[in-house]
């Protein structure tokens, strides 16, 4: 008798360990999914510039996993549209430093926000840092070179910029902008001839972002070619803006660095 209540005892106890694990395991399951819609959520209501609903999902989300790394990166990307800069900027620096798996991505929105902000030499650092992470299945290392570029275009390192556009270009032959860029940074070097060769592929191109047309325009008006540019220019801005901006093209294309596209 003491043996079969011995064994009874032993079954009810591994019954409620295998019933506990179970309880466990749903848990985890149902907050795993419970992150899983919040972000979904969060991705949505950003998408729709709802950026405090985004804050708030994020922010909760955040508070269940501190050190997940894709919620933190859409928080820092939150945070800038509401104008917490700093905040945002704090954010994408842990996660650059965490040297995780968001490390490149988060290099790569930290240094636009640095560019924007006329900060080329923090970018320069911000970009070179996240090309140590960036593999090639990210898709970020042509992103990353064209970034660093602009930002040593920006600090008159024609060389340094040259080498990092045509990076960036190998990563991603058929990219508009990298070649733009690219064609940009001769023509900033007084290389006409180089600057319309680099450019002209695009011009078989279906559709271009306006970014890179109005680069084409620059080109455009270093050769004389006033009208054909005004055309292009035409698209984009007002009549008192294009008369503006035209004199100031002329009178030397003084704005030219701005117009390098790191998207």
């Amino acid at each position: 008798m003491f043996t079969c209540v011995k064994i009874s005892l032993q079954w009810i106890i591994g019954l409620g360990l295998l019933l506990l694990a179970g309880c466990s395991q749903t848990a985890n399951n149902n907050a795993v999914k419970e992150v899983e819609n919040n972000l979904a959520m969060a991705q949505a209501a950003f998408d729709y510039a709802q950026f405090d609903r985004a804050l708030s999902l994020l922010e909760k989300t955040i508070e269940q996993q501190p050190d997940h790394q894709m919620a933190r990166l859409m928080l820092a990307r939150t945070l800038y549209q509401l104008d917490q800069k700093q905040a945002a900027q704090k954010q994408l620096r842990r996660l650059l430093d965490s040297e995780g798996s968001e490390a490149a991505q988060a290099a790569y929105y930290l240094g636009q926000f640095q560019l924007k902000a006329d900060d080329s030499a923090s970018a320069i650092k911000t970009y070179s840092q996240g090309l140590q992470w960036a593999t090639p299945q990210s898709g970020l290392i042509g992103q990353l070179h064209n970034g660093l570029a602009v930002a040593q275009l920006n600090q008159q390192a024609f060389d340094v910029a040259v080498e990092h556009f045509n990076l960036a270009l190998a990563s991603d032959p058929d990219s508009a902008t990298f070649r733009s860029n690219l064609a940009l940074c001769w023509l900033m070097q007084g290389d006409l001839e180089r600057a319309k060769s680099t450019f002209s592929p695009l011009l078989n191109y279906q559709q271009l972002s306006q970014r890179v047309e109005m680069n084409w325009a620059l080109l455009l008006l270093a050769q004389g070619k006033e009208q054909q540019a005004k055309h292009i220019l035409a698209k984009y801005l007002t009549r008192e803006q294009l008369q503006h901006d035209l004199v100031q093209l002329k009178a030397g294309l003084p704005a030219m660095t701005a117009v390098a596209n790191t998207q």
